[in-house]
């Protein structure tokens, strides 16, 4: 397909040299009739005067110039024109019909041109569909080989542990076999046991019997065992009992002679501390005067820090704090004072020995 597509495009292009090639031929047939314009040689500058001299040979030049042979033989220049004219003319009509069918053709060729590409999208997408695909199926049959080999690796181990289960089975059958044969002796004295005694029927009557016989036994051994130790646990109990309570006996007589003890001790501090009692009582007695009087003391004195101030007295009389606020502030204020004055007559002094010494 894409061979083709190439073949008509070559042929295209081909096809239009061509045209160009017979256009350009047929535009250089129209002037092969005329005479060669003879152009001027040199400088602009040394031509002027040719310029002034055929501008007023204008007349001349119109009915006789010297390159137009039409004034010697006009008929055969006019057949010369018709013949040029018919043939252009036919040529031309010829052309015409040319576009025409290279009109068409090309038109066709561009048809084909679309549906060559239409048809060639098309490949493109399924191929590219195809491709996609293709890498899909790739994938699945990559994953589906890896699986496969990952279920092959499992089905070979499972295959190893069964071959090591067939050896062990077969060296267990070995080894049964063994037994078999060595418990054959076993097997005959049963059976000549089964023939002696009519109550048993076969070999397994007689191991049925004594498999209950050993299990009545060991169940009566362990009964016995559980009451042999429920026995001593009872024993141990009332010997735990019995020490237990020989101990807190003998420990409620001791706290019994603590308690004693400690009654008499609380009954001698019980006298003191009623005597100490007694005292705080009368301490308390006297701190509360010396507190009432502390209190008449602080209110007089701050009324009168609040009538030397002029200050109104805001505080309650049962407000304290305020009152010890207000106190505190006064005496503050009468340090600082002591102090300037302190301040003050130490400079008098200073002043006065200085004059003194100065005098003398």
């Amino acid at each position: 397909m894409y061979s083709n597509q190439v073949c008509l495009i070559k042929r295209n292009q081909t096809f239009e040299q061509n045209f160009k090639m017979q256009k350009k031929s047929s535009e250089e047939s129209k002037y092969d009739d005329l005479a060669p314009i003879v152009l001027p040689q040199g400088h602009p500058f040394e031509s002027v005067a040719d310029y002034f001299i055929s501008k007023n040979e204008t007349n001349f030049m119109r009915f006789a110039p010297e390159h137009d042979p039409v004034g010697r033989m006009p008929g055969l220049t006019g057949a010369r024109a018709h013949i040029a004219y018919t043939t252009a003319k036919e040529r031309l009509q010829e052309a015409r019909k040319e576009k025409v069918e290279t009109r068409q053709y090309m038109d066709s060729q561009w048809q084909k041109l679309g549906q060559h590409q239409r048809m060639l999208r098309e490949a493109f997408v399924k191929f590219n569909q195809f491709v996609i695909e293709n890498e899909d199926k790739h994938k699945r049959a990559a994953e589906k080989l890896a699986n496969d080999e990952a279920a092959l690796e499992i089905k070979l181990q499972e295959e190893q542990e069964f071959q090591k289960k067939l050896l062990e089975m077969e060296s267990l059958c070995s080894d049964v076999e063994q037994m078999l044969e060595k418990y054959s002796i076993y097997e005959k004295y049963l059976l000549s046991v089964v023939k002696e005694y009519d109550e048993f029927k076969n070999p397994m009557d007689i191991i049925r019997r004594f498999e209950t016989l050993t299990s009545a036994k060991e169940e009566l051994s362990k009964r016995q065992e559980e009451d042999l130790k429920q026995l001593e646990e009872a024993c141990s109990k009332i010997n735990t009992v019995l020490e237990d309570k020989k101990m807190k006996i003998s420990g409620f007589n001791n706290t019994l002679s603590d308690l004693r003890q400690r009654y008499s001790k609380a009954k001698t501090e019980s006298k003191c501390w009623e005597m100490v009692l007694n005292r705080l009582k009368e301490d308390c007695a006297t701190r509360e005067t010396e507190f009432c009087r502390v209190r008449e003391s602080l209110w007089s004195l701050y009324l009168k820090i609040c009538k030397n101030k002029g200050i109104h007295a805001s505080c309650k009389k049962g407000d304290y704090e305020g009152q010890l606020v207000v106190v505190m502030r006064g005496l503050a204020e009468i340090r600082n004072i002591v102090k300037l004055a302190e301040e003050r007559a130490a400079q008098d002094i200073s002043s006065e020995q200085v004059q003194k010494s100065s005098k003398k």
